[in-house]
């Protein structure tokens, strides 16, 4: 039983009593209703419930032996398609290596071909004072990658 080191008094403390009036604590057992007019066959009742149980069990069974080949299907299916997603993604990290290093090799030849035609053009042409790749603007793809 709980013990308090005060009174309960206040406003505060007239709560705590009116909720634990209306709400006793664990100690206290619940009431016991009887009643002569309500009879219930235990025997009846466990059957019913045992009938229940194993007709849900036969029809899970059931259920189980005509879904097992769809799902083995399905399973070896999933497996295949992660094989073939995981192939094609190996495939498209090398891929994009290559296309890396092309884009390394363009950039280096057209830096080599500046500086050439910077050295060797007429001095006319060194008067257009154009950047050489502005030349053929319109043929280079711009596509993003």
């Amino acid at each position: 039983m709980l013990t308090l080191s005060r009174p309960l008094t206040g406003p505060r403390n007239m709560a705590t009593k009116t909720i634990t009036a209306k709400f006793p604590y664990p100690d206290a057992k619940p009431p016991v209703y009887k009643s002569k007019t309500v009879k219930i066959e235990a025997g009846l009742h466990t059957e019913q419930l045992s009938n229940a149980y194993k007709t849900t069990r036969d029809v899970a069974v059931e259920l189980r032996t005509e879904l097992e080949p769809f799902l083995k299907k399905a399973r070896e299916r999933v497996c295949e398609l992660v094989r073939e997603t995981n192939a094609l993604k190996k495939d498209l990290r090398e891929v994009k290596e290559d296309l890396r290093i092309a884009r390394e090799e363009l950039r280096i030849t057209k830096e080599a071909l500046i500086d050439a035609n910077s050295k060797n053009l007429h001095p006319a042409l060194l008067l257009l004072q154009e950047d050489p790749l502005e030349w053929c603007k319109a043929e280079v793809d711009t596509t993003p990658y």
